[in-house]
């Protein structure tokens, strides 16, 4: 087992030594995340590239999709609830035993 120093956790004796290929590596790659977001590093879109992007409406079926969709549902109330059922007379029930 490697014992721990104090570092935040790296190997003893790593000191800046051993940081610095992960430093080499993360540096790296933001530069190449960077390099891909730069203006112009990639072909612009729209008509025929004289606009980042080209905007083109809907068409009537998605439209109609989305009317549909924000238009609130039709409820329909619920039935009316069945009457309670009629108690029947006193002298149709049986005689309870004593």
């Amino acid at each position: 087992m490697t014992a721990l120093s104090d570092n935040g956790g790296l190997p003893a004796g790593g000191g800046i030594a051993g940081m610095l290929p992960f430093a080499a590596v993360a540096l790296a790659l933001h530069l190449s995340a960077f390099a891909l977001v730069m203006p112009g590093s990639s072909a612009d879109g729209g008509g025929g590239g004289s606009a980042p992007v080209t905007l083109q409406g809907a068409s009537p079926g998605l439209a109609e999709t989305v009317s549909r969709w924000t238009r609130p549902p039709s409820v329909t109330p619920p039935p009316d609830p069945a009457p309670a059922p009629a108690e029947p007379p006193a002298s149709a029930l049986p005689d309870a035993p004593a």
